[in-house]
């Protein structure tokens, strides 16, 4: 459709998701690549392992053990994401975590720090 783009964001050796971006409102669909945990909710040895992991906070990012599944697929992943970056997104809508409903372009770059 002409209201939203996708792309493969490929390269672990375990899984591949679709992101999406809606046009019109400059949003991007992330469901488990990102994920944002505000503070307050994360409580005890759990949250601290989130908290480890860069899952707690503004920026957010991507479990480390699936940041690890892309060691030997990185080109792939850094294709998706330049395609991801170019969309300039405002908003984010993420499955983990806070959304954002602005910002989203800088939040993403600093969430696939990693790629």
């Amino acid at each position: 459709a002409d209201d939203i783009d996708q792309v493969v964001f490929g390269g672990s050796c375990f899984m591949d998701e679709v992101v999406f971006f809606h046009k019109p409102t400059k949003t991007a669909i992330i469901t488990d690549l990102v994920q944002r945990f505000p503070d307050e909710q994360v409580k005890g040895l759990t949250g601290q392992l989130m908290k480890l992991d860069g899952l707690v906070g503004e920026n957010g990012s991507c479990p480390r053990e699936w940041r690890l599944s892309f060691m030997f697929g990185k080109v792939k992943a850094r294709e998706a994401l330049a395609k991801i970056n170019a969309w300039h997104a405002n908003q984010l809508v993420i499955a983990h975590g806070e959304c954002a409903t602005e910002s989203a372009a800088d939040i993403i770059k600093r969430a696939f720090y990693w790629v």
